[in-house]
């Protein structure tokens, strides 16, 4: 899958969206991309492919706190990519 394995401590630190950070890279773990989510944003970004506002391939994690749609906002650069 595309982000890190979510780990909880005893204190839970939040990503300004809300969202559980990551303990490595400090984004969002709480969306999970089934994809090459670096490639699918550049692609995007690019405007060669749209893959990346499939809302099939996102997954929100039980638990999550993300305040952020992934995919309505385009706010998917907050999402750890650690994986």
């Amino acid at each position: 899958m595309g982000s890190c394995i979510r780990k909880t401590t005893g204190t839970t630190k939040q990503h300004p969206c809300g969202g559980n950070l990551c303990p490595r890279c400090g984004k969002c773990t709480d969306w999970t991309y089934d994809g090459d989510l670096k490639g699918a944003m550049e692609h995007w970004m690019s405007g060669e492919s749209d893959e990346i506002t499939d809302q099939k391939r996102w997954h929100r994690h039980p638990g999550a706190t993300c305040a952020y749609i992934a995919i309505r906002a385009r706010r998917t650069a907050h999402v750890c990519q650690c994986g």
